[in-house]
């Protein structure tokens, strides 16, 4: 069984059903694998998905019923700064949010399913490509 944590990229890739999102199914759909979300990526698909004009709710329902969504707490917290801030040292925009996802992957022991560029190199990290 392997353990993935899809972040905001590959979750309104999924939604859009484009061909990154046709990757994203077929890991989110494979009973062999546990699916999560850091609840920060839930805040971005929402807004993204409130952006274009669509119901950011379902769209949070919807990964709900994919995932299970990861609150943070303040042990979490307290990692995502500490990880945010290494990752700022070489990487100048390294988004707050990017740095979220690697903390609970690590709490988790899973991989990150990404195709955001901010994820190049990291380590545990599986690529759409």
């Amino acid at each position: 069984m392997t353990r993935y944590v899809v972040d905001a990229f590959g979750w309104v890739e999924y939604l859009a059903a484009t061909p990154f999102g046709a990757q994203v199914r077929v890991v989110v759909e494979d009973e062999e694998n546990e699916i999560f979300t850091a609840a920060l990526s839930v805040s971005e698909v929402v807004s993204r998905a409130q952006r274009e004009g669509r119901d950011g709710r379902r769209a949070a329902g919807l990964l709900e019923g994919a995932s299970v969504v990861v609150p943070i707490d303040f042990s979490l917290a307290v990692s995502t700064g500490i990880i945010h801030a290494e990752k700022r040292r070489r990487i100048m925009d390294f988004p707050y949010g990017d740095a979220a996802i690697l903390a609970v992957a690590k709490r988790l022991k899973a991989k990150v399913l990404t195709g955001d560029p901010h994820f190049r190199g990291q380590e545990n990290v599986e690529f759409l490509a």
